[in-house]
């Protein structure tokens, strides 16, 4: 996060609103997949391309998943201001046909008629205006801070959509704010070297989008940098804030570049021109695409190679791909090349998989080097020291030997070893150690799914339906794993919040603009932030000085957790409605997971977009209920799986039950008896 983004700007020349949201839209951006503000991850966009998928595999025959189409449908009518005020009749029709879907195809002709006016980008251009009337408003009133965060979501997602990577579009608000600099190159600055015959030369550097385009200043192989670099100041100097902010609308209409993205592939050698589908796999000694790079190739040897020796290499795959954003462009190039591995694995046959070396790539325009990244593929020895877990980091296992003791006893030593819970243990850990080392988004959700079905295999006569039948696994995942990982969360939140605090405020006390600045001594003590690292916390003295420490920050992103902690403790009208939310919210994702556990089983099919989020939710989701279930094995020696789930899922249906009642209640001795 960059706090002195506008130290150059003029003083008043920058709304609050501006300023709070460049960090609000890169905090949502990086955690999409982590419900960052308590937001849905749901975009009508999304919930419009799910269903035209779901009917044209499924014919919406599963009742999970058109109820999880319905409560996004509505979440989005009740909450999205762009839908309320331009498309609120075509999505209230959208709900009443999930009402009760008879007719499938019927609403595959509405979601197509609707998604018309979001790939064209009307729905982009409506969240972008009503963001600009916030932004360049003086006054950030409540309801504006609420709106800015739906809006910046909704513009993520739909850029996402459109072609970029999350990592390109987290810094998008950064660029279009960005200043210029004029750098002298006989300057020695940021290590350029005098230029010769003209000892006055100098670039405009900026990380802004300028509109003026290269290629446009050279002529003949000769390029007229003079004249570009003073076209891109004048633009520079004549930009305004409403124009920097509309410096975002082209980003999504943005002319695609067509490059060929070049990988090195693992496992296959040999001097071959082979194409299979799209993709090209030929050894760097028979050809070259980056032909224009002679003066590279003689200096250094060809990037193609990269930097291997001729010995040592590997053949190469490379395809042409038209995208607006290098990162996606990587993304969508590696998926092609997969595809082309797996046809080819029936055919060659090896102890040595097929593994594209992604780290390091090329891409190649019109026989130039257009962008290159270099990096240790995570096979290498070096990146696997440098990455390596080092266990001095994790003193709850190190520094705690009756934990340590209680794991042999539970899975070494006692001979109840072999009960079925602790075999239902052992097979979640292991699916779960899977999906962490896996590098495929299908295999990693797919493998944590596992892991947590494994969780609840309990015996027939535990769990039966009103008709006396056993019911369905998902059905009682649905049922139990909400409460847990409810409890979790609200237990966790205080400890959560004071380590993230801690952490930034320990980061960011060092520059001059930082929104810790105004803290007083006596609020860093109390709000436990001074603490050496080690320490012991007192979470309930924590949450007590939260009103003091809101008051004493100053970015809104705090200001929103300082505050949606200290009303989750202390206003139980507030904490009924947040454990009501968690739980519609767990509930839906649940459902989705296991929209695309059934796709990537049944129909061999996933949305490479957005499954990745869902992969992540399903890690965050198997992470939980492993550490409940086994801290809970170990604190109760050897407790069967049923009782625990139940002891928690009792705990927090008391809570509610409190909540419910007309007494004040304290929900942190409640959750820290």
């Amino acid at each position: 996060m960059r706090f002195d983004l506008f130290n150059e700007y003029t003083p008043g020349e920058i709304t609050e609103a501006i300023n709070n949201w460049v960090i609000l839209w890169e905090e949502i951006a990086l955690n999409l997949s982590y419900n960052p503000y308590e937001l849905f991850f749901t975009s009508p966009h999304i919930l419009l391309l799910d269903m035209v998928e779901e009917i044209n595999y499924n014919k919406l025959q599963f009742q999970n998943t058109w109820n999880s189409f319905k409560t996004q449908c509505n979440y989005i009518i009740e909450s999205d201001p762009v839908i309320e005020k331009f498309f609120k009749p075509e999505f209230i029709l959208l709900s009443k046909q999930l009402q009760n879907p008879k007719f499938p195809d019927y609403i595959l002709t509405l979601c197509k008629d609707i998604l018309k006016k979001f790939e064209n980008g009307v729905y982009f251009q409506k969240n972008h205006e009503m963001l600009k009337v916030i932004l360049l408003n003086p006054t950030f009133s409540e309801q504006n801070k609420k709106e800015i965060l739906i809006l910046s979501q909704n513009l993520i997602l739909e850029l996402f959509l459109n072609g970029y990577d999350l990592e390109t579009i987290a810094k998008m608000p950064l660029k279009i704010f960005s200043k210029y600099e004029i750098i002298q190159l006989n300057s020695g600055k940021q290590g350029s070297a005098p230029p010769e015959n003209d000892p006055q030369k100098s670039i405009v550097h900026t990380d802004f989008p300028v509109t003026i385009k290269a290629e446009n200043y050279e002529t003949e192989g000769k390029f007229d940098d003079s004249g570009y670099f003073s076209a891109v100041k004048q633009e520079m100097d004549q930009l305004t804030i409403e124009s920097r902010i509309d410096a975002l609308k082209p980003f999504f209409n943005k002319e695609k570049e067509e490059g060929t993205f070049i990988f090195e592939i693992e496992g296959l050698i040999d001097n071959i021109d082979l194409t299979i589908g799209n993709v090209n796999f030929y050894s760097p000694h028979l050809k070259q695409f980056s032909f224009k790079e002679k003066e590279i190739t003689e200096k250094n040897g060809s990037p193609e190679l990269f930097n291997k020796k001729p010995d040592d290499r590997f053949i190469n795959a490379a395809i042409s791909i038209s995208c607006r954003d290098i990162p996606f462009g990587k993304t969508q190039a590696i998926n092609q090349i997969d595809k082309a591995l797996n046809i080819l694995r029936l055919y060659v046959h090896s102890d040595t998989p097929f593994r594209i070396l992604f780290n390091s790539f090329l891409v190649v325009k019109n026989g130039r080097l257009y962008n290159q990244s270099f990096g240790l593929s995570k096979d290498h020895h070096t990146y696997k020291k440098i990455h390596s877990a080092n266990l001095k980091d994790y003193p709850g296992i190190r520094n705690n030997p009756y934990f340590v003791n209680s794991l042999n006893k539970l899975f070494f030593e006692d001979p109840l070893k072999n009960n079925a819970d602790i075999k239902n243990m052992n097979l979640s850990l292991f699916w779960f150690r899977r999906g962490s080392e896996s590098t495929n988004f299908e295999d990693k959700l797919l493998y944590y799914w596992i892991s947590i079905e494994n969780l609840f295999n309990f015996s027939s006569e535990m769990v039966v339906s009103n008709k006396g039948e056993k019911q369905k696994k998902i059905t009682i995942i649905k049922e139990l794993a909400p409460s847990l990982i409810i409890y979790h969360d609200l237990e966790q939140n205080p400890i959560n919040l004071l380590s993230t605090l801690w952490s930034d405020y320990n980061f960011y006390r060092v520059f001059p603009s930082n929104p810790f600045s105004k803290i007083t001594p006596e609020t860093l003590k109390l709000c436990q932030l001074d603490l050496k690292p080690g320490e012991p916390i007192n979470p309930k003295k924590f949450i007590t000085s939260l009103p003091r420490l809101k008051s004493e920050v100053s970015a809104y992103s705090y200001e929103h957790k300082i505050e949606y902690s200290n009303r989750l403790f202390n206003d139980k009208i507030f904490a009924k409605k947040q454990i009501e939310r968690m739980e519609s919210q767990l509930l839906n994702e649940i459902d989705r997971i296991y929209r695309y556990r059934n796709f990537i089983v049944h129909n061999a099919h996933s949305d490479s977009l957005i499954l990745p989020f869902f992969t992540k939710k399903t890690e965050r989701i198997a992470t939980i209920l492993l550490g409940l279930m086994l801290n809970g094995m170990i604190a109760e020696n050897g407790k069967n799986s049923f009782d625990i789930i139940f002891d928690k899922k009792s705990q927090l249906d008391q809570i509610r039950a409190k909540l419910n009642s007309g007494n004040s209640v304290d929900l942190f001795s409640l959750l820290h008896p």
